[in-house]
């Protein structure tokens, strides 16, 4: 114990410090560690839209949900797609899912309509 101690002496740094060392674990955001797999898996565009097609129910939309991928994180779509099966499962839906989707969408202040070649962002 007196060499761990002796060690830990010289340490500024607590375990609810605020500072970050970039050689620990714990200084990986979970979006970093998200957004790493995200892409080590290939999960591209054209994959969270067809993600986002078959949760919903909603295959013939896949150019919109394309839309939405290409547009926002993929992190936040994957967010509402599970608000929208939890809904589903506690049977709280009383409309399709793809319509609750994208009501959780415009709450979060996304858009969710779009006019021919407009993009999503300003």
């Amino acid at each position: 114990m007196e060499s761990l101690k002796e060690t830990l002496k010289g340490k500024e740094e607590t375990v609810n410090s605020l500072k970050r060392n970039s050689n620990t674990v714990n200084s990986i955001t979970v979006t970093d560690q998200v957004n790493h797999l995200v892409s080590s898996f290939g999960l591209e565009e054209e994959s969270v839209a067809k993600v986002l097609a078959q949760g919903l129910s909603d295959e013939r939309s896949l150019g919109y949900y394309r839309l939405l991928a290409n547009n926002y994180d993929p992190q936040k779509l994957y967010e509402a797609l599970s608000f929208t099966k939890l809904a589903a499962t506690e049977g709280r839906l009383v409309r399709k899912r793809a319509i609750y989707f994208q009501g959780i969408l415009k709450r979060w202040g996304y858009q969710t309509k779009f006019k021919e070649g407009q993009d999503a962002r300003p």
